[in-house]
């Protein structure tokens, strides 16, 4: 069997739950009625004939939220302070003398945008508002958060972006999120902002962002995510000048297997008592 082949027992499951659900798998589960990912993306789940058939669709949205939020501010903080042009200068047994390593810089008092003000995005901002830094929020339906100065639509990225000097992106995988940030979005950032990604690697158009790391314009980056995963070995991405890759690690943590089982049995005890689930929007992918 490999492993495009539907499970055994699907044809006659009533619940899957999977990170990914190929379509042809759909076909061979007639008795299908709820998929739960235990991802907090579903792209690898939704498709025509789950959306087709009614199939209610729910994901982890939500345990996830602390730990990628830490992983997302300790890249920009990493980025801030050159901790890796330190980290390799330790390796070859170089202690440094103040001043030795040029650009780093405090993040209180700086302004940053994050793309994708959800849940996740959410606690990114109350972080980054504790560390002192002026946070504006993009989000497709815009709404008022504790955390940031402003919230603005899709309509506001550059306006936002012009007054940043960092952009912390946390997008799923959808249509229209596809390059949401290319190189016009990239060049209005701030001459020697910082770039995080911990959504999805297709919102991000990684050549611009390489260009731009090459020439000066953007002072960091930090990319927990890339479209493909990993990045083909002759990618630019493996040897563009300050730019860090953390291998999809963000949503890692000793405490998310329990968040996942709890949240889990809190959707299956409702599924079974028959009260509604927090259903994924096909239409909108999340």
């Amino acid at each position: 069997m490999s492993a495009a082949d539907p499970p055994a027992g699907i044809e006659v499951a009533e619940i899957l739950v999977s990170p990914a659900v190929p379509e042809r798998w759909i076909a061979h589960a007639p008795a299908l009625r709820w998929i739960h990912s235990p991802s907090a993306g579903v792209d690898q789940v939704l498709s025509p004939s789950v959306a087709r058939r009614g199939i209610v669709v729910t994901s982890a949205r939500g345990s996830y939220d602390q730990a990628v939020a830490e992983h997302a501010v300790a890249l920009l903080l990493a980025l801030a302070r050159r901790l890796p042009s330190i980290a390799a200068r330790a390796e070859g047994r170089d202690w440094l003398r103040l001043g030795e390593i040029p650009g780093i810089v405090e993040l209180g008092g700086r302004t940053l945008t994050v793309v994708g003000m959800g849940s996740i995005g959410g606690r990114v901002a109350e972080i980054a508002l504790a560390l002192g830094m002026r946070v504006l929020g993009v989000r497709r339906t815009p709404a008022p958060h504790a955390a940031a100065e402003r919230v603005v639509g899709e309509g506001g990225l550059l306006e936002a972006l012009g007054e940043s000097n960092a952009l912390v992106m946390v997008l799923p995988d959808t249509p229209e999120s596809r390059h949401v940030v290319g190189r016009r979005e990239l060049l209005a950032l701030q001459d020697g902002a910082f770039v995080v990604n911990v959504g999805r690697g297709s919102t991000l158009d990684a050549g611009a962002l390489v260009d731009l790391l090459e020439s000066g314009h953007l002072a960091g980056a930090a990319l927990d995510v890339t479209d493909p995963e990993p990045p083909a070995p002759g990618s630019r991405l493996w040897s563009a000048p300050n730019l860090v890759l953390t291998g999809h690690t963000a949503g890692s943590s000793e405490h998310h297997p329990h968040r996942q089982l709890r949240q889990f049995g809190d959707y299956l005890a409702a599924y079974l008592e028959g009260r509604p689930l927090p259903q994924v929007d096909p239409g909108r992918g999340y």
